[in-house]
């Protein structure tokens, strides 16, 4: 609820303000590494409709209207040290 009234948390803070799912904080993180749409899905393997779900789903936990406004916000309010994306395990 605190992500709703104040986006001056970092949505990928390592709390979690917005309660976001796996998936929800992968799609986020790799938007934070200004990949495309069409490179998330092919990186995390689903489907455009998919990742539209996942997009509106993290719309509404952290109370943004549009993919430009959420890409914003995870860049202006990058926590410190987050996970490279690339990084795979094995």
């Amino acid at each position: 609820a605190a992500i709703q009234e104040n986006l001056a948390v970092p949505i990928l803070g390592y709390e979690n303000p917005a309660k976001l799912s796996r998936a929800e904080y992968r799609v986020c993180l790799m938007l934070s590494q200004c990949l495309t749409t069409k490179q998330i899905a092919s990186e995390l393997t689903i489907t455009s409709s998919t990742l539209r779900t996942h997009l509106r789903h993290i719309y509404q936990k952290t109370n943004v209207s549009s993919q430009a406004e959420l890409t914003h916000h995870l860049l202006t309010m990058r926590p410190p040290s987050l996970p490279d994306v690339s990084a795979r395990v094995a």
